[in-house]
């Protein structure tokens, strides 16, 4: 085939070869151990393409996936994995591949139709909200057509053929993000004629809500560069900017934006705190999950009221009370604060999120610490409806409901004392659907913790005077036949069977005692 040079529709491209597919060693590059491969940009070259297609004609590409924009992860999964789902419910009983394009999100994929696709002929009617944004899926009888459509989508976004190449950057047409031109179309109502448009246009404000990624029409004064964001820098009279989810490669046109009042980066991935010096005028300032190099910008920041830096590495409360507009602001746990004081006797707003925790130095828990307990006993009624537990033998005894009596707890309680026992659950549900509260013993001592799936919350038992390696998550520990044991909570076994005979009879956590909260009981992932 006759294949032109860029520019092509393309940006992004994400590719499955087929398992026993023999590939050149440009596409084994940088390919995963399942056969994926992404090319993105300026990656996908003539050469490239070449080689992509002639896998499609020889029927080794199970899955490809096509868009014009930047994409938001490297596998681009939602959507694509979407659009495949779809596919594969549609009812194909013949073929050797499918295709369809997602209208609203300007996106192809392609499909090989295997025995099971293909066998599994019960049509699944898409949803009412699916239908509006899919063309009727196109079925290739051979992959020569399978080939020639997915070199159609690449070079023009059309699996017809009907479609031109985008236009090229160049002196007379500057390159702009395709999501972010259609954001202004869509905004402003028309397609922008001139430069002079968008400056006369009183566009004061760009909402997410608005922003759909869609390919736009390029009057001839602009060209598709997806990820040139300049543009926003050049609007005059931009206060209101709330950035939709995007991951660039720069930000700097934000140091144009001099009359934004409200910005949201919050599901962006920007870092780079040099970005936001230029923010005199920013009331409301909204950051994303990141971990910034220095947050004096925020000094610069003079008329900031209401700030959101709860996602990030923020620690230092001494900048915030240099800022005598701040009216409200959101932080990440108080355990990765310094200096968190200075902000008591000041007419400020301060929220904490407990969950939030980000960057290295400060726990990964938070340190409930010990309360008075009210007179209790070990008589029934009990709260805990199932106890099961194995003993050093490895033989395996439950209980339930009016089974569990005192002499049962107190034989626990025993057993607990004397090391007898290696692993004792106890739950809140009749059969013991879930385990509430865990206590595993070893040689070194005892660890026992307390899982609120409800709140998504692990409670562990915390000795001041036994030392723990605490970056290590106990409900990990207890799950790991080779885990150290030596980092068991403590060696305290009088207090592990009062934790446990207090939680059989009331439910809850024995007060008496430190125990580490940690949130989510895993490490937070980024948005």
């Amino acid at each position: 085939m006759n294949i032109p040079n860029a520019p092509y529709y393309a940006w992004y491209i994400y590719v499955k070869f087929a398992d026993h597919a023999e590939l050149p060693p440009e596409l084994c590059a940088q390919s995963n151990t399942v056969g994926e491969k992404v090319f993105t940009g300026r990656e996908i070259t003539l050469q490239i393409i070449e080689l992509l297609i002639s896998q499609v004609n020889m029927g080794m590409v199970v899955q490809l996936y096509i868009s014009p924009f930047m994409p938001v992860d490297h596998y681009e999964a939602a959507e694509r994995i979407e659009l495949i789902h779809q596919l594969e419910d549609f009812g194909f009983t013949h073929g050797c591949s499918a295709a369809v394009m997602n209208q609203e999100q300007s996106t192809a994929v392609f499909l090989q139709l295997n025995e099971y696709i293909l066998n599994h002929h019960m049509h699944i009617p898409l949803r009412a909200d699916d239908r509006k944004l899919l063309q009727t899926p196109v079925l290739f009888e051979s992959y020569r057509d399978m080939t020639e459509a997915v070199l159609h989508v690449i070079l023009t976004g059309r699996l017809d053929g009907s479609g031109v190449q985008p236009p090229a950057v160049s002196a007379v047409r500057r390159g702009v993000d395709p999501g972010l031109l259609f954001w202004i179309e869509n905004v402003y109502g028309m397609v922008p004629e001139s430069m002079e448009d968008l400056v006369e246009v009183e566009l004061a404000g760009l909402s997410d809500e608005y922003y759909v990624r869609r390919y736009p029409k390029f009057p001839d004064w602009l060209a598709p560069e997806p990820g040139n964001w300049s543009l926003l820098g050049e609007l005059p009279n931009l206060n209101v900017l709330c950035m939709p989810k995007v991951r660039l490669e720069n930000y700097d046109f934000l140091r144009s934006c001099r009359k934004l009042e409200v910005l949201n980066l919050s599901r962006t991935n920007l870092s780079a705190s040099y970005a936001l010096e230029n923010l005199s005028q920013v009331t409301i300032l909204d950051l994303p999950p990141a971990d910034f190099d220095d947050f004096s910008f925020l000094l610069k920041c003079r008329s900031l009221e209401i700030v959101d830096l709860s996602h990030t590495n923020f620690r230092d409360c001494a900048i915030l009370a240099q800022m005598p507009e701040l009216k409200m602001v959101f932080l990440p746990a108080e355990r990765q604060l310094l200096h968190r004081e200075l902000l008591d006797p000041l007419p400020i707003q301060v929220k904490t999120n407990p969950r939030c925790i980000r960057g290295d130095g400060f726990p990964s828990y938070e340190l409930v610490k010990p309360q008075p307990v009210e007179s209790w006993d070990w008589k029934p009624p009990y709260t805990v409806l199932y106890i099961a537990y194995y003993d050093i033998n490895d033989e395996e005894k439950t209980w339930q409901g009016r089974e569990i009596t005192q002499k049962v707890v107190e034989k626990l309680m025993k057993k607990i004392r004397k090391k007898k026992l290696d692993e004792l659950y106890l739950s809140l549900q009749y059969w013991g659907e879930e385990e509430d509260m865990t206590l595993c013993i070893s040689g070194e001592g005892v660890c026992v913790n307390f899982f609120d799936k409800e709140q998504k919350i692990n409670y562990s038992l915390f000795d001041p005077n036994h030392p723990v390696d605490w970056d290590r998550l106990p409900h990990q520990v207890s799950d790991q036949e080779d885990s150290d044991f030596g980092e068991y909570a403590t060696d305290n076994l009088e207090l592990a069977a009062d934790c446990v005979a207090y939680f059989i009879k009331t439910g809850k956590l024995y007060p008496w005692t430190y125990w580490a909260k940690y949130y989510n009981w895993e490490k937070q992932e980024d948005d």
